[in-house]
């Protein structure tokens, strides 16, 4: 994984419960690569915006119900504006875990490509 056109957080905690979630935001920079995509990458085995509730924005639209577990790799293709804020929450699926049991947690580090989540921008021209 090469850190050229990828926008990471340094050392940030991912938490995910029932009851929290973790809010994931990126600007998108580069001219001429508003093609975007979204990956979360966790190991095989065990292995500075201010956002809050109140100020974080509106939910626009579900992307996907993703099953968390060693060795995935998934990820989500978009376009993207240059300078644009892109906002992600990564939570529980109420209507994919009607039980309630879900935990997710990880500290992802600068320069670390797994386990992460983070934005890749590709050429749009």
């Amino acid at each position: 994984m090469t850190p050229i056109g990828t926008i990471s957080p340094e050392d940030r905690r991912v938490h995910i419960t029932p009851t929290i979630s973790t809010i994931l935001q990126f600007r998108a920079l580069d001219f001429g690569m508003e093609h975007c995509q979204l990956q979360v990458v966790l190991p095989t085995s065990v292995a500075s915006n201010t956002l809050s509730y109140k100020t974080c924005p509106g939910f626009i639209g579900k992307i996907a119900d993703i099953k968390v577990d060693y060795g995935l790799t998934w990820s989500h293709n978009f376009t993207c504006a240059t300078d644009e804020v892109i906002t992600f929450e990564l939570a529980c699926s109420s209507s994919k875990n009607p039980g309630g049991e879900c935990y997710v947690d990880w500290w992802q580090t600068k320069g670390q490509s797994n386990p992460a989540v983070f934005l890749t921008q590709h050429t749009s021209v």
